[in-house]
């Protein structure tokens, strides 16, 4: 009997502790709020992973070169959101063709429209529905200073079986 009140008095006090917790907010999938918001002026923002590929691969938070692939990277992006009407996009992968079933290099990315509401992609033969896009980048114009650094970290850009440099 003494181990049952116990038990119901351990209970009690955990209930009314767990009581007192603040609600966490669940975000949506489709909302912005899903970005930092360190750079409110600009409609393209860069993933938590995207932020840390730019680390991993020693570009510094707050260097010119780090603002420099950045730039890269958003005017790539601009065009895929004049293309489909976007207000704003986000990040996913930077620029890339390896770990890609799309062999052309591209910016992986999300797009919302002026609702704030997530633009589906359709892709692939027969067409398939996704949230993310692929934005081109022209192979031949890779800022040197973000393939400098992709190489120094002993990765690659492009698909090794097309002997791209």
């Amino acid at each position: 009997m003494r181990v049952f009140s116990v038990l119901t008095l351990a209970t009690a006090l955990l209930g009314s502790v767990s009581a007192l917790t603040v609600p966490v907010k669940r975000w949506d999938i489709d909302s912005l709020d899903l970005l930092e918001a360190r750079e409110p002026a600009n409609p393209i923002k860069f993933s938590k992973g995207a932020k840390e590929h730019l680390t991993n691969l020693g570009l510094a938070k707050g260097s010119a070169e780090r603002k420099e692939v950045k730039e890269y990277h958003r005017n790539i992006v601009a065009a895929k959101m004049a293309e489909h009407g976007a207000h704003s996009a986000q990040v996913v992968h930077l620029a890339h063709t390896v770990g890609s079933a799309d062999p052309r290099l591209h910016v992986t990315t999300g797009l919302w429209d002026k609702d704030n509401k997530r633009i589906k992609s359709t892709f692939g033969d027969p067409p398939k529905s996704g949230h993310l896009h692929h934005a081109y980048g022209d192979p031949a114009a890779v800022n040197p200073t973000y393939a400098a650094h992709v190489h120094a970290a002993g990765k690659t850009l492009r698909r090794r079986s097309y002997h791209w440099e």
